[in-house]
């Protein structure tokens, strides 16, 4: 695809933007949601790999309801999967089924 656009006189950053960018924007965007909803389920990785001073929120949700039982865990939980949700329906909104047309 991008030598035809340069054949035709494109510059390289108009090629990028306007050939290679739409083919490759359902993988970037499917793989960047991918990663960001695996990332919550490694805690075993997160405790192993994990700096002095430093915490996840994964690992502060578990000391906090080892220590600490009240709501707040909950909420924090809550928002979470909220913010995950919304991430999912504007990447629907954007990309969807629009990227599957045929023609």
């Amino acid at each position: 695809m991008g030598p035809t656009g340069r054949s035709l006189g494109a510059g390289p950053w108009t090629c990028f933007r306007r050939i290679t960018l739409p083919l490759i924007k359902p993988g970037l965007i499917t793989g960047a949601l991918f990663a960001f909803i695996i990332s919550f389920d490694l805690f075993n990785l997160s405790l192993l790999l994990k700096g002095v001073g430093m915490t996840t929120l994964p690992l502060q949700l578990f000391d906090y309801l080892r220590w600490d039982f009240d709501p707040t865990a909950a909420a924090v939980s809550s928002v979470s999967i909220v913010m995950t949700l919304l991430v999912v329906l504007i990447i629907d909104r954007t990309v969807g089924l629009r990227s599957l047309r045929f023609g």
